[in-house]
C-alpha cells in the first residue's frame, strides 16, 4: 500500500500518511496545543489513529505518550511514525478496544488524556465504505461515553482530559464528561473565519474538580487565504491558551 511521509511541524515532525485512508485533521493539531507544556506526568490518547497527537504531544515535551488504537494496521503505521522521529522510547502504541480500557489498562496512570473520538453516531450523515475512515468518524465501535469513561478511568485525581468534538454534540459531551467525574473547566471554541457558525469545540476538563466553567473567544482559524496569526503560532509548535 502507498504511503508518504508529510511533515506535521516544519521539518522538525514528520508522519507516515497513506493516500485515501485515514488522514490527520486540524482538530489533531489544535488539540495538542490545548495541553499545556511539561505537564507533570504522562499523557495517553484515546484512539490515536495514525499517532499524530502522541507525536506532538511528544514534541511538545510530554515526558512519556501512550496511544490505544483499535484497528492494526494504523497501530503499526503510528509506531513507524514515532521510529521515523526517534521518539520510539517516549512513544508507545497498543492495540486497545477504548471500550475494554476499564477492564484490561490499570487506572490512575496519566496526568493528561487526550481524545478526537468518532463526531457522528450511526445512522448521521454518510458512513463512508473505507473501515478506516468510517471508524474515526461514526461510533461504529465505540460511543462518546465510552471515551469518556476510559479518560476517567486512566486520569489520576486533578488529571486534565481534552477532546474536541461538533458543537451541535457539545451538551451530550459536557454531560458525559460529569457523569464520569471529569468536571469541564475550559471551552474554545473553533471558528473557519470570523463572523462564520462554530466549526469545532474543544473542551478541557478536569478529573474531580469543583465545577466552574472558562469560555474563551473562539479561534479563528482563517483570515483571508492565510492561517490568522494564532493558528500559525499553533503550527510552529506554540500553546493554544
Amino acid at each position: 500500500m502507498t504511503e508518504e511521509i508529510q511533515p506535521l511541524i516544519g521539518q522538525d515532525l514528520r508522519i507516515i500518511q497513506r493516500p485515501g485512508q485515514y488522514r490527520f485533521g486540524l482538530e489533531a493539531l489544535l488539540l495538542a496545543a490545548m495541553v499545556r507544556r511539561k505537564p507533570e506526568g504522562k499523557a495517553a490518547d484515546l484512539g490515536s489513529g495514525d499517532g499524530v497527537i502522541p507525536l506532538l504531544l511528544a514534541y511538545r515535551k510530554v515526558r512519556e505518550v501512550t496511544g490505544y488504537e483499535l484497528q492494526e494496521d494504523l497501530v503499526n503505521m503510528a509506531r513507524r511514525s514515532a521510529e521515523l522521529n526517534g521518539l520510539q522510547d517516549r512513544v508507545h502504541f497498543f492495540q486497545q478496544d477504548i471500550r475494554r480500557i476499564p477492564q484490561e489498562v490499570a487506572a490512575d496512570g496519566f496526568a493528561v488524556v487526550t481524545a478526537n473520538p468518532p463526531f457522528f453516531r450511526p445512522g448521521e450523515g454518510r458512513i463512508s465504505s473505507n473501515q478506516s475512515l468510517a471508524l474515526a468518524r461514526h461510533e461504529l465501535a465505540c460511543t462518546l461515553d465510552d471515551f469518556t469513561r476510559a479518560a476517567a478511568h486512566l486520569l489520576r485525581a486533578g488529571g486534565d482530559f481534552f477532546i474536541a468534538y461538533r458543537p451541535e454534540r457539545l451538551v451530550d459531551l459536557m454531560l458525559k464528561c460529569r457523569e464520569a467525574g471529569l468536571e469541564p473547566r475550559i471551552l474554545q471554541p473553533v471558528q473557519s473565519r470570523r463572523g462564520q457558525e462554530i466549526s469545532m469545540v474543544l473542551l478541557g476538563c478536569r478529573r474531580g474538580a469543583r465545577p466552574g466553567l472558562t469560555c474563551h473567544s473562539p479561534l479563528i482559524i482563517y483570515e483571508g487565504e492565510e492561517y490568522s496569526p494564532a493558528m500559525a503560532a499553533i503550527y510552529r509548535g506554540e500553546d493554544l491558551l
